[in-house]
């Protein structure tokens, strides 16, 4: 295998001969056995006599057959040790004399591991039967992945999600994909994340003889955190596999309340511990010193502050009332300083990546919890199950007949079309007659038969969602919508299909879809009055897509809705569109924000911004009329610049 550049070297996983192997006559299953990579399951366990009694026997069941199981005991006063003696004498056994948290159990257990690989498991959870088999065939497919993180299902709810792998925001605060979600084909797609929680995790052993152990200073919470930070510091990958399954009692071995409340109840705040509380505070602390790069801890630093200090804090002290344990743990970071920097020089200085590696990581991050926002609470479109699209063709008049012979083959057949070259009418729409969407779709441009049916089916799973964009593929790359910098200059998003095919599936956010084909909830368009003529057909757009966003709709992207066209489109940003994008839809708190954005992208063009003086008038009451529909808060709105 050829060595990836800035990527650290890993050995294949399990490489054999499978035709040779099934042509022997003397092949039987311990033979396999001895030639499949050995998983060493290490479960850290205090007192956990009555979980052990589910996760253990679940072991049993697995169908992949080479694994050793340890399970570190951190000094229980119950009856755990002789239980696992008796009931299971083939588990290694690792006594610590007291308990020295979730990071020293594991350290132990992997200090005492024979196998090449390393399984983390907690000790609250049951697993299914292929959870090895699927994480190791990934090993195997992927031999560029360090570590993977697991599907975990919750145990009560087997159709809620737990976590599907771990990300990181801007600010600091780590979060577990789909938290509470249902399992949606949304989750049901390997994907490379930030990191695997440690409640359910598979690692290289190797990876840890690099970078090392879990670092003991964090007894409980985060730790996982810290060391995938490390892990991709040091260029390692880690794989989010959806079927390596475990189900998980979730804060079981933390709550301070019994199993059976537990799973009546199901209340997050019941999870809540005044030790959990100052553990993570301090911890994320710790992690964020640690392992930022100094250029993304400038960066952020005012994030971290504000959401994920001040936000923490007020939530312990108004939802919880642990803040004072917040602040505790905060305080502990901060007396702890001097060996948390030390630890961080030595972290820095095997870095493989560069700061911009993980800010890609930080936005995955972001745009994954835009992602959740959108899937939190999501509600069906208030439409009839087979609802209108008018569809407006527009552009070269040459092509308009075979385009409308394309539209007669699609599978979506609730359709009306109208001609518009221009898009003239959607700047008059009293004049139109229109269903609940409608499509703008350009004359040049090749759809597949199911095109139609896959932008509706996105526009219809929620009803915040007033814009949708497809794939508009030219050889050899593809514009997924439109970015819009801090000083207003809109951009096209351009990916490669490569990088468009390992994004999730279902749902993405994006700021803006391209008007050469985009789908729109025709009540949107009439709130907001369609596309502003002072535009002149320029980035028209963005423009309605910035006032579609102040005034609470949302814009995603249907991946799987994808049209092909033989050229790039025109990019036509002049400077007097801009200006008059920026006067009509940034807030005072932007401008202030932003002004030296705006004036560096924007400054040399004040003789454009001059000849609208004619123009301020209509500009700035368009300005008024959509500051007073705006209801969305700058800490959001601040969330669509992407670059």
């Amino acid at each position: 295998m050829g060595r990836v550049l800035g990527s650290p070297q890993l050995p294949d996983a399990f490489e054999f001969d499978e035709d040779e192997l099934s042509s022997s006559l003397f092949f039987d299953v311990a033979t396999m056995n001895t030639m499949l990579p050995r998983v060493s399951v290490v479960i850290p366990n205090w007192n956990g006599r009555h979980l052990l009694q589910i996760c253990l026997p679940s072991l049993q069941h697995l169908t992949y057959p080479h694994v050793e199981i340890i399970v570190v005991d951190n000094g229980s006063t119950d009856d755990s040790i002789p239980f696992v003696q008796s009931e299971f004498p083939t588990v290694t056994l690792v006594k610590l004399s007291q308990n020295r948290g979730f990071t020293g159990a594991v350290n132990a257990g992997i200090q005492t591991a024979t196998g090449e690989f390393i399984a983390l498991l907690n000790n609250d959870t049951e697993a299914h039967p292929d959870w090895l088999t699927a994480a190791m065939d990934a090993f195997r497919r992927r031999p560029d992945v360090g570590f993977i993180a697991c599907l975990m299902l919750d145990y009560w709810q087997r159709e809620i999600i737990n976590g599907a792998g771990d990300m990181i925001s801007s600010s600091g605060n780590p979060f577990k994909r789909g938290f509470g979600r249902k399992l949606t084909p949304y989750f049901q797609e390997e994907q490379e994340v930030f990191g695997a929680c440690g409640g359910a995790a598979v690692y290289r052993k190797t990876i840890f003889d690099e970078i090392g152990l879990f670092d003991d200073a964090y007894f409980a919470y985060l730790e996982d955190v810290d060391w995938s930070f490390r892990a991709q510091l040091a260029g390692y990958k880690c794989l989010y596999v959806p079927n390596s399954i475990i189900y998980h009692m979730e804060g079981v071995t933390a709550a301070e309340v019994d199993l059976d409340h537990l799973a009546k109840y199901n209340n997050p705040l019941l999870l809540e511990t005044p030790r959990k509380t100052f553990w993570i505070a301090r911890n994320k602390l710790y992690t964020i010193l640690k392992n930022y790069p100094l250029p993304l801890l400038v960066r952020h630093f005012p994030a971290i502050v504000l959401d994920g200090i001040l936000t923490s804090a007020g939530f312990h002290f108004l939802k919880t009332g642990y803040g004072w344990q917040f602040v505790r743990g905060v305080l502990s970071a901060i007396v702890h300083l001097p060996p948390t920097l030390l630890k961080r020089w030595h972290i820095q200085r095997k870095k493989r990546v560069s700061a911009a590696d993980i800010q890609k990581l930080i936005d995955r991050g972001e745009d994954e919890r835009r992602t959740m926002l959108l899937l939190h609470g999501a509600q069906s479109a208030d439409l009839p199950e087979n609802p209108k699209v008018s569809v407006i063709l527009w552009g070269d008049p040459d092509d308009i007949d075979t385009q409308i012979h394309i539209l007669q083959q699609q599978t979506y057949q609730n359709i009306d079309v109208l001609v518009d070259a221009d898009l003239a009418g959607i700047q008059h729409l009293e004049n139109l007659s229109l269903g609940h969407f409608t499509l703008l779709l350009n004359t040049g441009l090749e759809i597949p038969p199911d095109f139609i049916a896959e932008l509706v089916t996105v526009a219809q799973f929620d009803n915040r969602i007033g814009m949708v964009g497809a794939r508009l593929i030219f050889d050899p790359q593809e514009i997924v919508g439109w970015l819009i910098s801090k000083g207003g200059t809109p951009v096209f998003n351009i990916q490669s299909p490569e990088h468009s095919e390992k994004q999730p599936s279902e749902l993405r956010p994006i700021f803006a879809p391209l008007k050469v084909v985009a789908l729109y909830r025709t009540d949107m368009l009439y709130q907001l009055g369609g596309f502003d003529p002072q535009f002149e057909g320029e980035i028209d757009e963005v423009d309605l897509a910035f006032r579609a966003r102040l005034t609470g709709w949302e814009a995603v992207l249907a991946p799987r809705a994808k049209a092909r066209c033989a050229t790039l489109p025109e990019l036509a940003t002049s400077a007097k569109q801009r200006w008059i994008l920026i006067l009509k839809n940034w807030t005072i708190l932007m401008w202030v924000r932003y002004f030296p954005q705006i004036l560096w992208e924007n400054g040399r063009y004040i003789g454009q911004l001059l000849r609208l003086k004619p123009h301020f008038a209509d500009i700035f009451h368009n300005r008024r009329v959509i500051q007073r529909l705006r209801n969305q808060p700058l800490v959001l709105i601040k969330r669509w610049f992407h670059l």
